[in-house]
């Protein structure tokens, strides 16, 4: 670092972006099927929720895919800092094994639980890299802005994915299907079941329109979608993103751009984890993780059964409205953590944003007018734009209380976070569902008294502002002044 000033070099945007372009892909291609769930559930021929064997249902991907992550997320922490950021180009590559595996599938339910296994088994390599990227290719001052921008175009790719997909349909309405396996045939009128029959025997298809939006509501819709041509899209894209990682990654720039960012030794996945779990503020805001995420990650596995069927044409307006004001929430949030340090401080809003959005959610669910089916609209906007704020704080105040300045922690932290992450998506996903808890309705009264409670580790955070990486830099700052101007003095006093 020349005259005490860190050295950034150009090659960091495209590392960065290696990462945003492959977890896109990965996020784009596993997330396919959420905004189409009873499309792909006719499409296999299974239920939308998990269900035993052999039918399993397409929330068993998700499922799955969870239950694997749980463990693979540490095995991703570990190759990161143990072989460094060049691993990312091995699970990039498989990640695009995984996505031809999908398409190849075909309507086989197993060979996509499959695919959903391996790409779960090594996708978490690229997910633990995002601090390592962070803190070794950029500077103090960019560190959040890069995660924020790491975490906005990875996120981008799960959020298209409710865009996506219906734009594969190969009509514009969705239509009644009372073979569906999801479907409570019991709870439909005469009317309705006698105008299927008829649509039946003229070979015609019943619309899902508002004379049968009971029919939504009981699970017995579903979007017709070519989804061979949409799981091709995906392969296409998930092999891109692989060549372009293979291009562009590499382990450390040729100078650090900060004391912080020098290569340090590894310690096993196990000492990372103790690391982490023996410092209490650590804890405390896993605990707020997995309360506060669990119910969101619900709705977005859900999306397509919980939106009111009064509003469920603005489904797709909703998802790209949350999409578009996620880009300034991402530039705001990664500014103002660079600038102010803010990082409990984001953290805990986040934290209650969430959950407030969930709360007007809830209240427009339950008053079961038009106007409540607006202001649930309201609310996935709302929730959709400020999670990629939320996940850059938290991860920039989780290593700021983990950092060690002897020791590689970066992949550990994204790792363990990734552990609690998956971990409240499988608890949640298989316990809070609409069709579990008798509608969507009480999916939202749980989720809401759930993440009231999560908030509250966090809030009651100890030392919440000592902050040991900032506090590292700092420290290594005024060395290297005092150490420039003794020098200074030295050569003054000589000459």
């Amino acid at each position: 670092m020349a005259d005490n000033q860190p050295k950034a070099y150009v090659r960091r945007h495209f590392v960065l972006l290696s990462f945003a372009f492959t977890i896109f892909a990965w996020n784009l291609s596993g997330l396919r099927h959420t905004a189409i769930v009873p499309s792909y559930a006719f499409y296999h021929d299974v239920t939308n929720e998990v269900s035993a064997p052999p039918v399993y249902g397409i929330d068993s991907f998700s499922l799955i895919s969870n239950i694997i992550l749980v463990f693979s997320s540490v095995f991703g922490a570990y190759a990161i800092d143990k072989f460094g950021l060049k691993s990312m180009k091995i699970g990039s590559f498989m990640l695009a094994v995984a996505s031809w595996c999908w398409y190849f599938s075909n309507t086989n339910i197993l060979f996509v639980l499959l695919s959903k296994s391996l790409a779960a088994l090594f996708g978490p390599i690229v997910t633990a890299s995002i601090l390592a990227i962070s803190n070794r290719w950029y500077p103090p001052k960019e560190r959040a802005k890069a995660t924020a921008a790491g975490s906005l175009v990875s996120i981008l790719g799960g959020a298209l994915a409710l865009v996506i997909s219906p734009l594969y349909a190969t009509q514009k309405h969705e239509v009644v299907e009372l073979s569906l396996r999801s479907c409570k045939k019991e709870a439909l009128s005469t009317l309705t079941k006698n105008a299927f029959s008829e649509a039946q025997e003229k070979s015609e298809q019943l619309l899902c329109t508002d004379k049968h939006s009971a029919a939504r509501d009981s699970f017995c819709c579903y979007l017709p979608v070519d989804i061979p041509t949409l799981n091709l899209t995906m392969a296409i894209i998930s092999t891109a993103a692989f060549v372009f990682t293979f291009i562009a990654v590499k382990d450390f720039p040729p100078t650090p751009p900060a004391p912080s960012a020098e290569p340090k030794r590894f310690i096993s996945v196990w000492d990372g984890l103790k690391r982490i779990y023996s410092d209490k503020r650590l804890l405390q805001l896993s605990i707020s993780d997995f309360l506060v995420s669990g119910p969101p990650l619900v709705l977005f596995s859900a999306v397509s059964r919980i939106f009111p069927s009064t509003v469920s044409r603005f489904s797709f307006l909703a998802s790209t409205l949350g999409i578009l004001l996620a880009i300034p929430a991402s530039i705001i949030s990664g500014h103002y953590l660079d600038k102010k340090k803010w990082f409990w401080s984001f953290t805990m809003l986040g934290y209650s944003c969430g959950t407030a959005a969930w709360a007007i959610g809830t209240i427009g669910l339950a008053f079961k007018t038009i106007g409540g089916a607006y202001t649930f609209v309201l609310m996935v906007i709302i929730g959709i734009s400020a999670y990629i704020a939320w996940q850059t704080a938290v991860y920039e105040t989780k290593l700021e209380y983990a950092f060690s300045e002897d020791t590689a922690v970066e992949g550990i932290v994204v790792g363990a976070d990734r552990v609690i992450i998956n971990l409240s998506s499988l608890v949640f996903l298989s316990s809070i569902p609409p069709e579990r808890v008798g509608g969507s309705t009480n999916t939202f009264y749980i989720g809401l008294a759930i993440m009231i409670i999560g908030c509250l580790p966090t809030a009651f955070i100890s030392d919440k502002y000592r902050y040991a990486r900032q506090a590292y830099d700092e420290e290594e700052k005024v060395k290297s002044n005092e150490s420039k101007n003794e020098k200074q003095n030295t050569t003054q006093n000589f000459n």
